[in-house]
């Protein structure tokens, strides 16, 4: 795993704690990735044809290539559940207005990056997922990234 910051640190150990009451998965998976979370956008439509949004490709990319060098035997499609849990760290804004915040953006568009960079990666399709948590905070010491556990277990056939 990325050897961070101490306060990088706290926020891996955080989310170990807060997740841990999950069923005993497999295998587990924690990767910090550096850098502002990236937040899916729609692709455009320019003269009747669908353009697709290249930064969505690039980040899950860039996403998909600190996978695998963080953990080479990740390249393993696996065939039981899935569960994601995912933390999406900002810095506080300059202008923090009475506490009161929009956050932007929205939860949804930043688990599209890790959902579709996974995907081939970790498991065949997005089906295999069976619980997803999502969460963003703002840290005020600057530190910004994302904070991914992936948990895998035991294929049940029926």
């Amino acid at each position: 795993m990325h050897n961070g910051s101490e306060e990088e640190q706290s926020y891996v150990d955080y989310i170990k704690e807060v997740l841990s009451d999950s069923p005993n998965p497999v295998a587990e998976l924690y990767l910090w990735f550096p850098g502002r979370p990236h937040a899916w956008q729609a692709p455009r439509l320019f003269k009747g044809r669908i353009i697709p949004n290249k930064d969505n490709e690039k980040a899950q990319g860039e996403l998909v290539k600190y996978l695998r060098k963080t953990y080479p035997e990740a390249e393993l499609i696996w065939e039981g559940g899935v569960s994601l849990h995912c933390l999406f760290i900002y810095p506080k804004p300059k202008k923090w207005y009475k506490g009161k915040l929009k956050t932007r953006p929205d939860i949804d568009n930043l688990l599209y990056t890790p959902m579709n960079a996974f995907k081939g990666v970790i498991w065949h399709d997005d089906e295999a997922v069976q619980w997803i948590h999502g969460g963003k905070m703002y840290s005020g010491k600057g530190v910004m990234g994302s904070l991914y556990r992936v948990c895998l277990y035991e294929p049940v056939y029926g």
